[in-house]
């Protein structure tokens, strides 16, 4: 009886395993599949790549796509042989390889302005580039400053993901040779990005790509001293909100968190484009006030193509409204005030003036008109909530004015 339960055992064990095995068969990556192409010489290599249609590069998904397969395992030996230095290329096939890059980017880019499901293109697009490597390095460069702003943010994204001490240091060239303001700006940011993110996730262990020690150690070597050059010139250090005639100032300036996040790409230079992309930072001090206060009820902030600022409060189900255009806004040396805690509320606020002869700010409740008012008025959690919102709006309003 023994025997027979564990020959049975036995048995079932071995089934288990066959489904397994079987299953994870069943889950390898399509290039894992089929011909191994790893052993084919580089010119072999390239004569496969001289048949492809440029055009077509993944039609109908990329894994059901022979054509597109084969692309695949390409890249993969073609990188695999680059990173290991066993690959040298002559003009023409680092070409073909740019060429290459080109091709999935049209793809990518194709299917997203068309909204076209039928195909994977920022997936067989990315997981191309992570192949290649760093032989995608010249084609993803050269569109980080793309006039489609998502092909340009595509190609940042890329690059941020299989950085090396060449892309750090590309992105630091970025950052000092720029001239115009905001976008030097941008660029800055993103290295205060590199510093702060270094643990990254590719998907499906395509690459391996830096450790957060290894990019900790570049970012302090290429990018770090810069980037904290520049943060300094952003808040002086006597920074402070004038308070009211007759009231004392007693606000304390303090450094405010910084935010950080990819920002949008500097691709295109357009004056509402760049406003909305610094607005991330007003949003994100607002529900950070919201977490840290419920009881100011939650604000949202937006601007719209004719530079309408909409401040929105839902409080005890009530929705409040504020508008104003951002243009219009005083945010000089009299046009900017603290409100300080009173017994009616114990919270403090800012009060941003409207220019002399603008529009006054129209007051909303429950999406009805109720008044009008010469100041935009916001309340924050504490004081530090209150120097932290006023520095992301300046740089808003700066930008909508032309300033930066």
């Amino acid at each position: 009886m023994k025997l027979r339960f564990y020959l049975l055992s036995v048995l079932l064990f071995s089934i288990c395993v066959y489904e397994a095995t079987a299953q994870q068969k069943s889950f390898l990556r399509p290039e894992e599949q089929g011909e191994d192409l790893s052993g084919l010489s580089k010119a072999a290599l390239f004569q496969r790549l001289d048949t492809v249609d440029w055009a077509n590069i993944c039609a109908g998904k990329p894994y059901k796509n022979p054509g597109c397969v084969e692309l695949q395992k390409i890249g993969r030996v073609l990188g695999n042989r680059h990173l290991a230095g066993t690959l040298n290329l002559n003009k023409k096939e680092k070409q073909t390889i740019y060429r290459l890059v080109e091709a999935y980017l049209d793809y990518y880019t194709r299917l997203n302005e068309t909204g076209d499901e039928s195909g994977d293109g920022f997936g067989e697009a990315t997981s191309q580039c992570y192949r290649l490597w760093s032989l995608a390095y010249p084609a993803l460069m050269a569109h980080v400053a793309d006039k489609d702003p998502d092909l340009a943010q595509f190609a940042v994204n890329t690059l941020l993901d299989m950085r090396n001490e060449e892309v750090i240091r590309f992105f630091v060239d970025l950052a000092q040779q720029e001239t115009n303001r905001r976008k030097r700006n941008w660029w800055m940011q993103l290295l205060g990005f590199i510093g702060k993110n270094g643990n990254i996730y590719i998907a499906d262990d395509i690459r391996t790509p830096i450790d957060s020690a290894t990019n900790t150690q570049l970012y302090e070597k290429h990018a770090k001293v810069i980037y904290e050059e520049w943060k300094a010139t952003l808040i002086h250090p006597s920074t402070r909100l004038p308070c009211p005639e007759g009231m004392d100032d007693t606000s304390q300036t303090v450094q405010p968190p910084v935010p950080i996040e990819v920002p949008q790409s500097p691709g295109f230079d357009d004056t509402l484009y760049w406003v909305n992309s610094s607005m991330r930072d007003v949003i994100f001090v607002l529900k950070s006030a919201a977490q840290a206060a419920p009881a100011l009820g939650e604000t949202t902030i937006s601007v719209d193509s004719a530079y309408m600022l909409n401040v929105k409060t839902v409080k005890g189900g009530i929705l409040l409204e504020s508008k104003v255009n951002i243009k219009d806004l005083d945010i000089g040396e009299n046009g900017v005030y603290l409100i300080k805690p009173t017994k009616a509320l114990a919270y403090p606020g800012i009060r941003i003036k409207v220019k002399p002869e603008r529009p006054d700010v129209k007051q909303f409740k429950n999406s009805k008109l109720i008044g009008k008012t010469r100041e935009l008025q916001l309340y924050m959690p504490d004081q530090q909530y209150v120097e932290w919102l006023f520095q992301q709006l300046q740089s808003v309003i700066n930008t909508a004015q032309g300033r930066m």
